[in-house]
């Protein structure tokens, strides 16, 4: 049962020992965004359609003449039997068209978003021989280290532990 343990426990030590371990990092994204917003001002010259608001003046006097005005109106005068003078004022009925400038703003936002994404490409390529040399020694003295530890630690478990 012992020359198992000690088998198996310097079999995982060698195998562990043997697996390279290649850890890349993870790929990276970069996002930037531009935004421009161009306003733009244009007058543009129109006819403007005004609707004008029901308006009545009526005025009467003892005199032979009178006055009575509105903004856009249609008068008219009487003078009765009795020597007065009625006058009568009325808006006109159709819109009026005025001459206007009004502004109109156009507004255009534009929004560029860049994104740049970094992916790690590993690149297989063949070690020299001096590497493989290098790797095959650090296994070797790797696997005797761990081969005399575990001698050593066998020994005094062997000894203090398992002492009968």
């Amino acid at each position: 049962m012992r020359p198992l343990l000690t088998f198996i426990i310097v079999f995982c030590f060698i195998f562990q020992s043997c697996c390279p371990r290649v850890v890349l990092p993870p790929p990276t994204r970069d996002t930037s965004s531009v935004t421009n917003i161009e306003t733009k001002e244009t007058w543009i010259d129109t006819l403007a359609k005004i609707q004008l608001p029901d308006e009545t003046t009526t005025n009467i006097t003892g005199d032979s003449t009178s006055t009575v005005e509105t903004s856009v109106a249609t008068s008219t005068v009487k003078i009765d039997k009795s020597g007065k003078v009625t006058h009568i004022i009325s808006n006109k009925r159709e819109p009026l068209f005025v001459p206007t400038k009004f502004l109109v703003k156009a507004v255009h936002q534009n929004k560029e978003t860049t994104i740049k994404e970094r992916e790690y490409i590993p690149i297989e390529k063949e070690l020299t021989k001096w590497q493989k040399f290098l790797i095959r020694a650090g296994t070797v003295l790797l696997s005797a280290l761990s081969g005399a530890t575990l001698f050593g630690l066998w020994r005094l478990i062997k000894k203090f532990i398992l002492r009968k």
